[in-house]
C-alpha cells in the first residue's frame, strides 16, 4: 500500500531542485517551474508514494522512464556542463543517473525539470493556473501518446493537495 506524500515536502524538494539548477549557464529558477513539478507529482502518482510504475518502467514520483533519463543525459546535459554537474553532484559515488532518479527524489525532480526545459513551449502556466499546468503536463510530459488526460491530472492533483492548497503561498 502506498502512503500519501506531503505536498509541502514535495514543494520543498522542487524548490531545492530548481535552486540547484539555477547556476551560471544553467536553468533559471522560477515559481511557475516549481509549481509545474509539484503538479506533475499530483498528475503522475496522485501524491502517493509510488516510486516504480505498476506494470511499466517509469521511476520516482515524477514517473521518469529510464530511457528518458538517459536521453536527457546524452542529448542535452552533455552539452550543458553546469546543469549536468549540478545533478551529478547529488549522485552517490558510482551511482548511475537512472539509479539516482529511483533513489533520490531531488535527482528525479532535477531530471523532470530538465525534461520540461527541453520542450518547445515559451513559458509555464502561472502557479495558480491548474488547467494551464495540466495542458503543459499533457502536451509535453505525459505527451499525446500517454494514457493520462488533463481532466484526470487535475482531479488527481486536487484530490492530493485539497481545495485549500495555495501554490503561491507555498501551499499554506
Amino acid at each position: 500500500m502506498s502512503s500519501n506524500l506531503d505536498p509541502d515536502a514535495i514543494r520543498s524538494i522542487c524548490e531545492q531542485a530548481c535552486g540547484f539548477l539555477d547556476v551560471p549557464g544553467g536553468i533559471p529558477r522560477s515559481a511557475d517551474a516549481v509549481q509545474q513539478l509539484v503538479f506533475t507529482v499530483g498528475a503522475e502518482v496522485g501524491g502517493r508514494d509510488i516510486r516504480r510504475q505498476i506494470g511499466g518502467p517509469a521511476l520516482s514520483w515524477w514517473q521518469i522512464e529510464p530511457a528518458t533519463a538517459i536521453d536527457c543525459d546524452s542529448s542535452w546535459l552533455r552539452y550543458r556542463t553546469p546543469v549536468r554537474d549540478a545533478i551529478y553532484r547529488h549522485l552517490s559515488h558510482g551511482m548511475s543517473l537512472v539509479d539516482g532518479v529511483y533513489d533520490d527524489p531531488l535527482v528525479a525532480a532535477m531530471i523532470a525539470r530538465v525534461w520540461y526545459r527541453r520542450q518547445p513551449f515559451k513559458s509555464f502556466a502561472w502557479p495558480d493556473d491548474i488547467g494551464g499546468q495540466a495542458r503543459i503536463w499533457k502536451e509535453h510530459y505525459n505527451t499525446p501518446l500517454g494514457k493520462g488526460t488533463e481532466r484526470e491530472a487535475v482531479e488527481r492533483y486536487m484530490a492530493w493537495v485539497g481545495p485549500d492548497y495555495h501554490p503561491l503561498d507555498g501551499g499554506e
